[in-house]
């Protein structure tokens, strides 16, 4: 029998395939041709960088065919060789048959729903569990990724049977397969850490698993966190040579000694998924296609966009998506051939519209396009980025995979798509936990706040802030502080409690004391009007009384300031000298900077007429000279 050709591409369908045929030439003896295709132009793009990037795809491809070429020699005794090509799949599968004489068979996948156990886990699947593995990996396979990824779905799994040992201090870890683990990801196989990720925590404890916790806060006690898992920064515990390390410096160290033992290496790995294109939800973007059994997949013609999602749809929080279940909105003819289709019913993730919003917003009311490229050029990148911690690492990240396909593409000329982050802090609640269970306690539970203890045992709670979560309790509903206190007290409080890049504590004491504020400033506005006192009604635009030449001169100062503040916002400090308006730096020598009274002073100095100086923070003030 002559060579078998499979096409190497990471899907099920391959997987089949690559069993099929290492089964095939075993029993007939003869031989299996991997094929691996890069497809034309695919990192030609990467300007100065294609090259190596094309060579990291070829080492993928390589160890990738490691694997299959391992379980094929284990299992079947056949040896594999690889080819890859460049080029579209369907001509390069055709020239490779035509080049190579003794390629007998091409075996493709035929995109069966058995979804059996990966190549990896097939070579490493001890005899004893193969029976198990394969009962779990058919009940995995009736699952979504959205079902097994499911935050309130229990963790399960299997062990395969085999061990691997850990290079660092030579202990054997068992291998286990797991729902929640998903093989598109990264390489498919993951580290678990159940002391510190708290879905593999929750794994080892339905399994009766070791927990072995690494890493505590410093100066607490080592079985402080054992009832959930510790997942901030730290020190390092029960690490051998790296005990008593801060976790951010044990990295580098951890990472140094492997290589320098030759058991790791440092490697970065971008997190850039393809996530965002396909969603079983209603919400989100449509996907303008049409899937015909006659024409295959079809886009949706241009004077039928956009597509709309329905509104009659219902929303029972059960099975797929709603989308899905509403045959009069899927039901759609044709456009090719006009034989009754189906339209696409996954939807796109918001982040995939919000990723690239900024740049409609440049050319709002372009009828033709998303945008000119005149416009964009003119008005963007956007000068300062305000945004939570998710943002800054999903909505931030994929802004800049957009703006950069666009940059390659030729339709604009920027590189990055805002010039300053500002990452807003989180807003934390007070939080009760119980030490010895990890168990959180609802602050309403809490009989007396400065004595607390857990209602039930009466243990001695731990309290601190932390990130609002309804798993911890210790969320705050809005709607209850403005029926209570008005909303302009909620603003006061949240404006003025820490800086914007500040984790905000939440503090009720805080919240009463910024109502009493309003109330005072309220008693006095009115008892003020009592006493027949006026503010005065002046026209718009105009003052009640005209200005002091002083005063003209003091407004035209601020004015200046205010014109002048994005250019200087980044003035800053180095022992004592302060970075003025004009480029010159001058020492504050009869001004303390770090305590004035006021948000601003004027003074007499450093030879100018007058300048302001602007607080910014502790450290950093602006000089504005007039």
């Amino acid at each position: 029998m002559r060579k078998f050709l499979v096409v190497l591409d990471d899907s099920r369908e391959c997987l089949n395939a690559m069993r099929f045929a290492a089964m095939r030439a075993a029993k007939t003896g003869g031989g299996v041709e991997i094929l691996s295709i890069i497809p034309p132009d695919e990192f030609n793009h990467w300007i100065g960088v294609g090259e190596i990037m094309r060579e990291e795809a070829r080492e993928r491809i390589h160890a990738h065919f490691e694997v299959f070429a391992k379980w094929m020699r284990d299992k079947q005794g056949v040896d594999p060789e690889l080819v890859i090509r460049e080029g579209e799949p369907v001509p390069e599968i055709l020239a490779q048959i035509r080049e190579d004489s003794d390629i007998g068979v091409l075996v493709l996948g035929a995109g069966t729903d058995n979804k059996g156990p990966g190549p990896l886990v097939t070579q490493l699947t001890m005899a004893e569990q193969e029976i198990a593995v394969e009962a779990f990996c058919d009940l995995v396979s009736r699952q979504s990724e959205q079902e097994r990824t499911a935050e309130d779905k229990p963790k399960r799994g299997v062990p395969i049977g085999a061990q691997v040992r850990n290079p660092a201090n030579g202990e054997l870890i068992p291998i286990w397969i797991a729902d929640y683990v998903l093989a598109e990801y990264g390489t498919g196989a993951v580290m678990g850490v159940p002391a510190h990720d708290q879905r593999d925590f929750l794994f080892a404890r339905q399994y009766e698993l070791p927990v072995q916790q690494v890493i505590i806060p410093e100066g607490s006690d080592e079985h402080a966190f054992e009832g959930g898992a510790w997942t901030e920064a730290g020190v390092l515990i029960h690490s051998g040579r790296f005990n008593g390390l801060p976790s951010s410096e044990a990295k580098q160290t951890i990472t140094a000694a492997a290589e320098a033992e030759g058991w790791g290496r440092e490697k970065v790995q971008f997190r850039l998924r393809d996530w965002l294109i396909s969603r079983q939800r209603y919400w989100g973007c449509p996907i303008p296609v049409i899937h015909c059994e006659s024409c295959g997949v079809v886009p949706v013609p241009a004077e039928q966009l956009p597509v709309e999602l329905p509104r009659d749809v219902a929303f029972s929080g059960k099975g797929g998506s709603p989308l899905a279940q509403l045959e009069s909105w899927w039901q759609v003819p044709c456009p090719c051939c006009g034989k009754p289709a189906r339209r696409e019913t996954d939807t796109m993730d918001t982040f995939m519209c919000s990723s690239w919003y900024y740049l409609r917003y440049s050319d709002a009311s372009n009828t033709h396009l998303p945008f000119s490229k005149e416009a964009v050029n003119n008005w963007l990148p956007v000068d300062q980025y305000v945004g939570g911690i998710e943002h800054a690492i999903l909505h931030l990240l994929y802004s800049r995979f957009f703006t950069k396909v666009l940059r390659d593409r030729g339709l604009l000329s920027f590189d990055e798509p805002f010039n300053r982050l500002l990452t807003q802090g989180m807003v934390q609640g007070i939080t009760y936990k119980n030490p010895h269970t990890g168990k959180y306690i609802a602050p309403a539970d809490v009989a007396d706040p400065t004595d607390p203890r857990d209602p039930v045992s009466g243990a001695v709670l731990e309290t601190f802030y932390e990130k609002m979560s309804k798993s911890k309790y210790n969320g705050v509903d809005p709607a209850v502080v403005i029926d209570k206190y008005g909303a302009d007290t909620a603003r006061m409080f949240i404006l003025f409690k820490a800086p914007p890049e500040k984790d905000l504590e939440w503090d009720d004491a805080d919240v009463e004391g910024q109502f009493r504020f309003l109330q005072r400033l309220w008693r006095l506005v009115d008892s003020a009007l009592a006493r027949g006192l006026s503010l005065g009604s002046p026209e718009a635009g105009t003052l009640a009384e005209p200005l002091s030449p002083e005063d003209q001169a003091l407004r035209r100062a601020v004015h200046t300031a205010i014109a002048a503040i994005s250019a200087l916002i980044d003035c800053s400090t180095d022992g004592g000298s302060w970075l003025c308006s004009s480029g010159l730096s001058r020492r504050c020598t009869d001004f303390n900077c770090r305590w004035w009274p006021a948000n601003f002073a004027i003074f007499n100095d450093c030879g100018a007429t007058q300048h302001f100086v602007f607080k910014v923070n502790v450290d950093v003030a602006v000089f504005f000279f007039t």
